[in-house]
């Protein structure tokens, strides 16, 4: 896989809160973007997506390293991503991007960031597990 859009648009760059909502591009891309696509702020402003912005947050500050590069380095050390397509829009972006190359996460924080960004279970996965059977 060649995953795109690493940081989702800029939300797991770290400058999004909860709490505000962005009015327009001046304020991030996500506030730019129509409703009905993929990256519209309602579609990132989700509990589960706030929680994960919190532990790459929380591991960029113990490492010393902005939000970009925990969040690439994450997706860099998947066992299926070959490759990742970065989106930098300035110098400084892509010096930042580009540092996540030097960055492995230990095993800890992967299963952490693995964890809370797991897909929720889908029928029929979740109707066989609810009567004992785990789906290969």
């Amino acid at each position: 896989l060649m995953p795109w859009g690493p940081l989702g648009g800029g939300f797991l760059s770290g400058k999004y809160r909860p709490e505000h909502r962005p009015a327009d591009y001046s304020e991030g891309r996500l506030g730019g973007m129509p409703e009905h696509t993929e990256e519209a702020w309602d579609r990132r402003n989700t509990e589960r997506n706030w929680d994960i912005l919190e532990a790459v947050g929380k591991i960029a500050q113990e490492r010393g390293v902005p939000y970009t590069q925990v969040a690439i380095a994450w997706l860099k050390q998947q066992p299926t991503v070959t490759s990742v397509i970065i989106g930098a829009r300035t110098f400084e972006q892509l010096e930042d991007n580009l540092g996540a190359a030097d960055l492995s996460l230990t095993s800890d924080e992967q299963e952490l960031l693995d964890s809370l960004s797991r897909p929720a279970e889908r029928y029929p996965y979740r109707f066989l597990e609810s009567y004992g059977r785990k789906p290969q």
